[in-house]
């Protein structure tokens, strides 16, 4: 589950770049594509997680998925 967990948050980061860095090759059309499908997975990944979690009673997850930064013994996570 960690993998699912990372590609949620993930995804739309990565679509957002590539319409960024690849946005004149693909097209507008092209780039519209991959950001609504990064965040489409997003959302179908995070509906699997909610019904996981909800429905078959998955144990919560409290776990470290990703440090964003570390800081003076300040954890952003």
């Amino acid at each position: 589950m960690d993998t699912v967990y990372l590609i949620i948050v993930l995804a739309p980061l990565l679509a957002a770049v590539v319409s960024g860095l690849f946005g004149r090759q693909i097209g507008r059309v092209g780039a519209h594509s991959v950001t609504i499908l990064g965040v489409g997975l997003s959302f179908v990944l995070s509906a699997v997680v909610f019904y996981q979690h909800v429905f078959n009673g998955l144990p919560v997850y409290n776990e470290t998925v990703y440090t964003w930064m570390f800081s003076d013994g300040l954890h952003f996570e």
